[in-house]
């Protein structure tokens, strides 16, 4: 039985070598999918959906935005121009809170924002994918308390891709 089965190998030995060659080929075929960076996932319009602290007792203290809160947005431009705009309810009424604007850039894995008067805020990215966000920042010392009485370790915000 071995014997006949090297017999059909060699018998087939051009066809099997064709197979492997091709199949060598496909496999060494260039990759021309583009690499997703993490600059290019945080291009983009991002609505704000909540705020929170991470707190030194292990519990999270959150803030969901509201109606008005979520026409908010954030926009990491491709050029490297930011936009942060805030809307908040006053007195029945969404205004808009402030609008800041500056640069972005991603420095050693944070997003790096420079705003237009010169401040500038290291965020840090929790989580990043093609339609969520999760940015944060430390915590606002020891003087920064959570509802459970623990210091605040780092302040987040989390996004949605709208753009």
């Amino acid at each position: 039985m071995v014997i006949l089965i090297i017999k059909d190998m060699k018998k087939y030995k051009h066809l099997i070598l064709a197979m492997l060659t091709l199949l060598a080929i496909s496999c060494n075929k260039k990759n021309d999918d583009v690499i997703v960076t993490t600059e290019s996932l945080l291009i983009g319009v991002w609505q704000p959906t909540n705020i929170g602290t991470i707190c030194s007792s292990g519990n999270n203290d959150e803030f969901v935005y509201t109606t008005c809160m979520l026409t908010s947005r954030t926009t990491f431009s491709e050029d490297g121009s930011y936009q942060d705009i805030l809307n908040i309810d006053v007195l029945g009424e969404c205004e808009n809170s402030y609008t800041l604007t500056g640069t972005w850039a991603i420095v050693n894995e944070n997003v790096q924002v420079i705003f237009s008067d010169g401040q500038q805020l290291i965020f840090s990215i929790i989580q990043i994918d093609d339609n969520t966000l999760k940015l944060s920042l430390e915590g606002g010392g020891p003087d920064s308390f959570c509802n459970d009485g623990s210091t605040v370790i780092r302040n987040y915000v989390e996004y949605v891709k709208v753009e």
